[in-house]
């Protein structure tokens, strides 16, 4: 029994040896294990506090990118939207341009028309002035008296200033004077009359400003002066003519107009329908004294829809007074 207190009390006496033996160094290695991982540990704090900041810098690029993006998007789809608008501009010119070689070549057929018309006149005129020299070469000859004689042959000589004082002497004077008066007011040419009057053959025409109107539908033309391809009237001879057009405009349009020879303005006319819900029409009459030659036609003011049918009709007509 003594022996087994003796060993107990050798145990308890050897046991903080044996803590120390066996405990201490395994509480050393924990220590350094973990100051080894305090490091690591901040060492990895470190380089994800460094991944962060580089992360929010990766987001502030992708930002900027998107921003940047969205700006292109935007500059792109105005590119777009000019470049469709330049095309449909394009696409309009090709049109205008092809409405204005049409009218081009139809002026040019015009053109040669008036030439050929031009030549004509001329070599009626020439013809003309023949004619006239012959019969003044013909009055000036001398003619034989009705009254004969066997044995005589007796001739006269017309002489214009002995018929004068012969008529002056008898008061004839104040009569023959009126009479070439009379003549030379009345001319040849005056017998047959020359008249037009036309008008618009399409239900609505969209007129462009300075554009010539064509009345296409000739209901008369005494004197051959217009021309239905350009809308033209040329004066066949000289004198005192009149001249009306009538304009109808379209529902909550205007119509304005000018009456112009030879690019002077005569004439202004104005059918204004634009507050009303209706056709809106308007008159126009000039007297104008024209040479032979002289171009007469009918001009759009301003930009507007014409009316021309058979409830309302456009017209353009004139005559010669004298």
């Amino acid at each position: 029994m003594a022996v087994v207190k003796y060993l107990f009390v050798l145990y308890l006496i050897n046991i903080p040896k044996m803590s120390a033996e066996f405990v201490g160094p395994p509480l050393m290695q924990f220590e350094k294990s973990k100051q080894s991982n305090d490091v690591v540990l901040s060492k990895l704090m470190d380089k994800i506090e460094n991944q962060e900041a580089r992360l929010q810098e990766l987001e502030m690029t992708i930002t900027e990118n998107k921003d940047r993006e969205t700006e292109r998007d935007r500059r792109i789809t105005q590119l777009e939207t000019r470049v469709s608008f330049y095309e449909e501009t394009m696409v309009e010119g090709d049109k205008r341009l092809a409405y204005l070689q049409t009218k081009l070549s139809v002026y040019e057929d015009a053109l040669m028309e008036r030439e050929q018309r031009l030549a004509e006149l001329v070599k009626h005129n020439v013809a003309r002035e023949n004619d006239a020299a012959r019969s003044l070469e013909d009055s000036n000859k001398t003619i034989t008296p009705i009254a004969n004689t066997p044995k005589e042959d007796v001739r006269m000589t017309y002489d214009p200033s002995a018929m004068k004082r012969g008529l002056r002497k008898h008061g004839l004077v104040a009569k023959e004077t009126a009479i070439h008066t009379h003549l030379a007011r009345v001319s040849p040419a005056a017998t047959h009359g020359i008249a037009f009057c036309v008008s618009v053959n399409t239900a609505t025409v969209n007129l462009h400003v300075n554009e010539v109107i064509i009345y296409d539908n000739v209901m008369t033309d005494i004197g051959s002066g217009y021309n239905q391809h350009d809308g033209i009237f040329t004066v066949p001879e000289s004198g005192m003519y009149v001249f009306t057009w009538k304009t109808v405009s379209y529902l909550h349009s205007n119509v304005g107009t000018t009456i112009q020879m030879n690019g002077s303005v005569e004439g202004a006319l104005g059918s204004f329908g634009n507050s009303i819900s209706n056709y809106q029409s308007a008159t126009g009459v000039i007297v104008k004294s024209v040479t032979a030659g002289d171009h007469v036609y009918i001009k759009s003011s301003m930009q507007g829809t014409l009316v021309s049918n058979s409830e309302a009709r456009s017209t353009f007509s004139g005559w010669r007074l004298f």
